[in-house]
């Protein structure tokens, strides 16, 4: 078996034949290990399990919550994480305006809802009548929604401005309550 029986390795002159087969297996597999074994990217959104203890933060700190509810594999949830929510996340201006959790629906994980009841995620999402992915819900400690829902995304880049609106509402509504109204009402 001559190089040129290998038209990758027709340019190289001086590599023996005994070599051809073990330096194509490296060059086939080595990259699908190296990708197999390098660790996924971290996301800054935290996964919420427990919304009776995050609303006493969100009291303190008079704060709406937006909560994004998604699917693994869903390539508009991906979109919205990654240009819009993460950025968010570690964007210090956005800190003393709105909490940012996610809840996902295709595992249907127990959580602990604004009363201190044990629910499965879809049921949680389907009192805010979250049924597609993504959606992103606005809501106060009580966990009334204060501002209007966001089903998918669409025109990305309009899709900052009106996110920017709905945290303002949001912001708007929790703010203009007294502490002393805000955990007087029931929650969902």
């Amino acid at each position: 078996m001559k190089t040129t029986d290998f038209p990758f390795f027709s340019d190289i002159p001086f590599l023996p034949c005994w070599l051809n087969w073990p330096l194509l297996f490296l060059l086939t597999f080595f990259p699908l290990v190296a990708c197999a074994e390098s660790p996924e990217p971290k996301s800054g959104l935290i996964e919420e399990t427990n919304f009776q203890q995050l609303a006493l933060e969100m009291r303190d700190r008079r704060l709406p919550l937006m909560v994004e509810f998604y699917a693994e594999g869903c390539p508009y949830c991906l979109l919205l994480e990654e240009d819009f929510l993460e950025p968010m996340v570690d964007d210090p201006a956005y800190r003393d305006k709105i909490l940012i959790r996610r809840v996902q629906l295709d595992l249907d994980d127990s959580l602990i809802d604004f009363q201190g009841k044990e629910v499965s995620a879809s049921q949680f999402a389907m009192r805010y009548k979250a049924y597609l992915t993504p959606t992103l819900i606005f809501i106060d400690a009580d966990g009334r929604e204060v501002a209007e829902k966001i089903v998918g995304i669409n025109t990305p880049s309009l899709f900052g401005g009106y996110l920017d609106i709905e945290i303002e509402k949001a912001l708007n509504t929790v703010r203009a309550k007294s502490p002393s109204q805000e955990g007087s009402r029931e929650g969902k």
